[in-house]
């Protein structure tokens, strides 16, 4: 079969020019930083946001305050949940201390065995209950902290101030103020002087 007749076509051109064109037509501003990607990575002012979910839209300065008011809530109890989650702590390490050496050393020799097991079966399923439970609340706290991060990821500057604000209020309730052991030392150091 005979093909001098046919004009002869570059290929290779011609791909990449049908690539460019339809490269062209795409439209990519949803991927960039602009005003119509609907977010903004810079720092910003207003009252028209969506924060976290579909659902939390807000459009006004009441709804604007209302969030606000509600996350810094959040932010308190997420200080509240850390304070919680050191005094159980703290009060485990006591506890299993004290009882462990006390149990032991009170009961004579011959009525250790039955009632110590016993006993260790009930501690063991305790501190199965505990591990459970610690374990729920530090996902719980994991997860107030990662949506703190991403509301702050808003950059809307009221959100951001909500953040902060109700951190440091809950830091002030619940860690601000000096332990019984700092208040100790600190009168001890005045009366030495």
């Amino acid at each position: 079969m005979d093909h001098s007749g046919h004009d002869s076509i570059d290929t290779t051109t011609t791909m990449a020019t049908a690539n460019s064109a339809s490269l062209a037509a795409v439209d990519h501003s949803s991927h960039g930083a602009d005003s119509s990607s609907g977010h903004s990575f810079a720092f910003h002012f207003g009252s028209t946001e969506t924060i976290l979910f579909g659902f939390w839209n807000i459009s006004s300065a009441f709804g604007l305050i209302l969030s606000w008011m509600i996350i810094v809530l959040v932010c308190i109890s997420y200080e509240a949940l850390k304070w919680y989650r050191m005094q159980m702590s703290n009060g485990r390490k006591t506890r299993s201390s004290s009882v462990q050496a006390s149990d032991i050393e009170n009961k004579p020799v011959a009525t250790q065995k039955t009632p110590l097991k016993m006993m260790q079966n009930r501690k063991q399923n305790y501190r199965d209950i505990m591990r459970y439970l610690y374990t729920a609340l530090n996902a719980l706290q994991l997860l107030l902290g990662y949506l703190l991060m991403l509301i702050f990821m808003t950059f809307n500057v009221w959100l951001c101030s909500a953040v902060i604000i109700g951190d440091a209020i809950g830091y002030f309730i619940f860690f601000g103020g000096p332990t019984a052991n700092q208040e100790e030392e600190e009168d001890s150091h005045i009366t030495c002087n």
